[in-house]
């Protein structure tokens, strides 16, 4: 997917207008519009109703919503707030460790992995 067609689409949404839009973006209009309509076919949905006035913003606005978690995700990532630390350890000696840890880091998520959970329910995989 085109990082400056969602950039676009961001715009077009805030402003609700594509000569705006096209105007911020320091692109011509029909270069926006081409965009839209690129990210458009790439989603396989409509995102704006171009036959209202003014422009409005079809239910796939919730993208925007996405975009934006996605965005402060690789913000935390880069910044060390969010990632995997695998540690290796015996119960008894990192219980009081593990119970105090969730009141420190609110965000912090203790367990395993997805793909080892993934991987224990579906057993092991055997080789042929």
């Amino acid at each position: 997917m085109n990082l400056r067609a969602l950039q676009c689409f961001v715009v077009l949404a805030e402003e609700l207008n594509f000569s705006r839009a096209a105007e911020r973006l320091h692109i011509a209009q029909p270069a926006l519009s081409q965009q839209i309509r690129s990210l458009e076919d790439r989603l396989g949905t409509q995102l704006v109703d171009r036959a209202r006035r003014p422009l409005m913003l079809t239910e796939a606005r919730q993208i925007l919503g996405s975009l934006e978690q996605m965005s402060l995700a690789a913000q935390e990532i880069g910044v060390g707030r969010r990632g995997w630390l695998s540690i290796g350890f015996t119960r008894s000696s990192m219980s009081r460790v593990l119970i105090q840890t969730p009141e420190r880091q609110p965000s912090m998520v203790l367990g395993p992995p997805p793909e080892l959970v993934v991987r224990a329910s579906t057993g092991p995989h055997r080789r042929r």
